[in-house]
This record gives C-alpha cells, sequence and structure tokens, in this order.
C-alpha cells in the first residue's frame, strides 16, 4: 500500500455507455496529475472487457449494473461472428462507423460524418456548420447514404477551396484544443480551480 498523502480523493463515475470511459479516465488522469487520488468506477462488464490496471493514485473499482450474471454476456462474441461472417462473405471488416468529433479533433483531420444515432447528429452539425472542419453526408429517399453521396462528401473534404478551407480548420482546432490542456490553458485553469475548490471545502 502507498503512504503518499494526497489532497483529496475523487470517485469518478463515467455514464456507462459507448464513449463515456475513456474521456472520464483522461479527466481522472488529469486530476491525478494536479495531487488528488482519483477512483474510476465502472461497471463489471466494463471492466472485465477492459481490463485496468490501477497504480498508485489511479484506481479503479467496479459496480453492479444488474448484468453481471447475464444479459450482456450473451453479447461478447460478436466481434468473432463478425470476424467469421466477413471471411465467409467477403466483407471488409470495418464499416463506416460512427462520427468520432473528439479524435479528429485530436488529430486535426477534416472528415465526413454519418451521424446515425444521439450524441452523433448534433456533432456532425457542429463539424460542419460550427467547426467548419467536415461535411455531413445526406441520406437518399430509401433511407441510406449512397456510394455517390460517401464519394460527394469525400471529394469535398479532399478537393478545391472547400476542402482546403476544412483542412484549416480542422489544423486550427487541434491547435485550440492542444492550447486548452496545456499548462496555463483554459481547460488546465478549470481543472486547478476544480481541484482548489475541492480542497477547500
Amino acid at each position: 500500500m502507498e503512504n503518499k498523502a494526497y489532497r483529496g480523493h475523487v470517485l469518478a463515475l463515467p455514464y456507462p455507455s459507448q464513449g463515456q470511459i475513456n474521456p472520464m479516465l483522461q479527466f481522472s488522469k488529469r486530476l491525478v496529475s494536479k495531487g488528488l487520488k482519483a477512483t474510476l468506477a465502472t461497471t463489471l462488464f466494463i471492466h472485465n472487457t477492459t481490463k485496468p490496471q490501477s497504480s498508485g493514485s489511479l484506481q479503479f473499482d467496479t459496480i453492479s449494473d444488474g448484468y453481471d450474471e447475464g444479459g450482456f454476456t450473451q453479447a461478447e462474441n460478436i466481434q468473432e461472428y463478425h470476424t467469421i461472417a466477413s471471411e465467409e462473405a467477403k466483407l471488409p471488416e470495418k464499416f463506416v462507423e460512427d462520427i468520432g468529433n473528439k479524435e479528429a479533433l485530436s488529430l486535426g483531420v477534416p472528415l465526413v460524418g454519418m451521424p446515425q444515432w444521439t450524441d452523433q447528429i448534433p456533432n456532425s452539425k457542429f463539424v460542419q456548420d460550427v467547426w467548419k472542419m467536415g461535411v455531413r453526408s445526406k441520406v437518399g429517399e430509401n433511407g441510406i447514404v449512397g456510394r455517390e453521396e460517401i464519394e460527394f462528401c469525400i471529394r469535398e473534404i479532399m478537393e478545391g477551396e472547400r476542402g482546403r478551407e476544412m483542412k484549416e480548420n480542422a489544423k486550427k482546432w487541434r491547435g485550440l484544443a492542444i492550447e486548452a490542456i496545456s499548462e496555463g490553458g483554459s481547460s488546465d485553469k478549470n481543472i486547478d480551480e476544480f481541484v482548489s475548490k475541492f480542497i477547500n471545502s
């Protein structure tokens, strides 16, 4: 057991859904870098899937989601079944995935959004209309984004003046994100303020 004196101990409890664990993990790491101890609590299913390793100031713990012995266990082999089906049908291993705006921001690349679910719809609107670092595909009359639309969107971000503008904007937003999380940046200052209020409460 480590005998280090911490300035406080924070319990981080992310919403147990896709895309929520890693941001909370990164936030917990930032808090640890400021002298706090952090415990990230995930569901037993997520813990067993990711197998995170606790170390010193950053601990991992589990809570029940009601599916400890069943429910999602049937879904554990889905990737294996997908791989077998892909090999049998000669399908590509990866299909078009949802819009990864956080990843694109951190890499500074423009994107083609094909939103299908919850936060993907406003995310793609931000990417196209606010950040101006990508385009949002349009669904055809049959409810499917067709090959021609995908080609049009890719050409839109790869070629021409608008494509150059999107690439520049993507680089700009990446720079602003790096600046925000760097020492003295707005995110860094907000975390310092949070830690200060936490310690002094």
